[in-house]
């Protein structure tokens, strides 16, 4: 089976970086998608979460209105909500984050100057837990 999802859209606010009770850092946050067809255009509002050194990545990073590409895997999990109902909510789970679209779509950074400055072409990945510097769009071959 497989169970990747890539989307890519606008923060609706801005990241609120949280830690479990064991210290794991974590980030929930929602990317707004617009599909645009002949006839309207639809919002979609996917709920998305982060763990360890990506939430960290998304909160230093992004702010509402940030452009931001997800790479990650759909997930359902289930809650006791606070009336006490159990509840289910679909959501993706970022296993990687890029930035895309202009520099100004994205924030600066908040701490550390020494850090590379977001740009696009720049991501960060739970699977290398580094920066990486990848093709800017125009040495793109297609």
């Amino acid at each position: 089976m497989v169970n990747t999802v890539v989307i890519q859209g606008n923060l609706t606010a801005d990241p609120d970086l949280k830690f479990t009770p064991s210290g794991v850092a974590y980030v929930r946050f929602t990317v707004a998608i617009n599909e645009r067809s002949k006839d309207a255009e639809k919002t979609y509002f996917i709920p998305v979460v982060a763990w360890r050194n990506t939430a960290n990545f998304v909160n230093q990073y992004f702010k509402k209105g940030s452009q931001i590409a997800i790479e990650g895997k759909i997930t359902q999990r289930t809650y006791t909500g606070d009336d006490g109902k159990n509840k289910s909510i679909i959501e993706v789970v970022a296993n990687s984050v890029h930035f895309c679209g202009n520099k100004g779509s994205s924030a600066q950074p908040q701490a550390q100057p020494q850090q590379p400055q977001p740009s696009t072409g720049m991501t960060y990945s739970t699977a290398g837990a580094e920066f990486e510097e990848i093709l800017n769009d125009g040495d793109v071959p297609f």
